[in-house]
């Protein structure tokens, strides 16, 4: 007898979720999935699947809370009751698949870098970064070899030049003094008056050539 009692508090205490209170109302109302299905116009996949209280299956919050307000009226329980619970039963779902807080694994100390090999890097970050800039500045500069060379090739391009235009002046020279001392012999192919000039500009010696 006093198991008979028992087992209704049990079977009361079973029924934890809005799903199970759905699926004992189509069973009282004697109705399948596929009668709910056609009342409700929702697919029979999801119906089970909110019967069985899977929300995963369904495609949001919101279709899952719709479905159920649309499946308790299709089974004359409370709409808003209904809703509210599902909305109860996601937030707490929710809620507890999170962790609440973040394993956290401690670091090995020997994966830390010590001091002493931090300072080197720094080190040698610093001196790499020196001789680059040592090097940027060194290749700027004009080469002395290079320039020297280009001096003697510029003196040597010069000097035929001047070797050039001593002779030149010379014979020109020579010419001058020639042209002032020598003779001058006029040829005629006829008769023609012809007179000089002197230095000073008079003419003299009127002659028939």
């Amino acid at each position: 007898m006093a198991d008979e009692d028992v087992a209704p508090e049990q079977g009361e205490l079973a029924i934890t979720r809005t799903g199970d209170r759905l699926r004992l109302a189509r069973e009282a109302a004697g109705l399948s999935l596929a009668d709910v299905a056609t009342r409700t116009r929702i697919t029979q996949r999801h119906l089970a699947a909110i019967e069985k209280s899977d929300y995963s299956e369904l495609p949001g919050r919101t279709y899952v809370t719709g479905f159920a307000r649309a499946y308790a009226r299709a089974v004359d329980l409370p709409e808003a009751e209904i809703g509210a619970a599902i909305r109860q039963e996601l937030d707490e779902d929710a809620y507890g698949s999170r962790p609440l807080y973040e394993a956290y694994e401690p670091t090995d100390p020997a994966r830390l870098p010590t001091a002493r090999l931090t300072w080197t890097l720094v080190i040698v970050t610093l001196l790499l970064a020196s001789a680059y800039g040592v090097w940027r500045f060194l290749s700027v500069e004009p080469d002395e070899a290079l320039i020297a060379a280009q001096n003697r090739a510029a003196d040597a391009s010069e000097a035929p030049q001047n070797d050039l235009a001593a002779p030149a002046a010379g014979k020109a020279g020579s010419q001058a003094a020639v042209a002032t001392n020598a003779p001058v012999v006029l040829t005629g192919i006829s008769e023609v008056w012809i007179g000089f000039d002197d230095a000073k500009g008079k003419t003299e010696n009127w002659r028939t050539l």
